[in-house]
């Protein structure tokens, strides 16, 4: 009886650290759409920004990378605004008057296709970038009021001059559809460059 009580009272204790150490962190855990819907058209951290919508690449810069992006600002895309911007070009030039000019193309989109829909984003450089890394995500609204994430995806590259991310939904639900991208690394000489793309609204029935 005794030993059943203490294994009992162990158990407790055990489940007791686990929510007072682990659930706090989970519980503030702000996800994509929340920061979407919640912040849209805000200005807030690069950094801040990325430890959210790529945290994987984000967190496996050095600290001085990760430096530069908390330095930056950025607006959170707006799901509300169905004005879409699909498509950008950075221009870098990373010391002052250097006659050295990167340009960084930037593209997003959602399409029909057989059955379901296509959806992109990539990024392609004039040079070879000590990174790239794209993330992207389709959302869906029965409304276009209320957005939420229908599927996601993130690529990045080491010394290379392209990333894609190509995706097929199969069968999705009546309603609208747009992509939300981020395209963001470091030029050859280290420079930091970050832009958000929202695709134009595509409805599918």
């Amino acid at each position: 009886m005794k030993k059943s009580k203490a294994l009992t009272m162990f158990l407790l204790t055990v489940f007791l650290l686990v929510n007072i150490v682990i659930m706090p962190g989970s519980a503030e855990k702000t996800s994509i759409s929340t920061l979407f819907n919640e912040k849209g058209g805000t200005e807030i951290s690069a950094g801040e920004y990325l430890e959210i919508v790529d945290p994987g690449n984000f967190y496996n810069l050095t600290e001085e990378q990760k430096y530069q992006f908390y330095s930056m600002k950025v607006v959170v895309p707006d799901l509300s605004q169905d004005v879409g911007k699909d498509s950008s070009i950075i221009e870098i030039r990373e010391s002052l008057g250097s006659r050295i000019e990167y340009a960084v193309h930037n593209h997003n989109g959602v399409t029909p296709a057989l059955l379901g829909l296509d959806w992109l984003a990539y990024t392609e450089t004039t040079a070879i970038f000590q990174d790239i890394n794209v993330a992207a995500q389709l959302f869906y609204s029965d409304d276009e009021n209320s957005w939420e994430e229908d599927d996601k995806e993130s690529k990045s590259g080491s010394a290379t001059s392209y990333v894609e991310i190509s995706k097929y939904k199969f069968l999705p639900s009546t309603g609208y559809y747009k992509v939300v991208s981020t395209h963001w690394g470091h030029a050859p000489g280290g420079t930091a460059y970050l832009d958000t793309l929202t695709s134009n609204t595509l409805y599918y029935s």
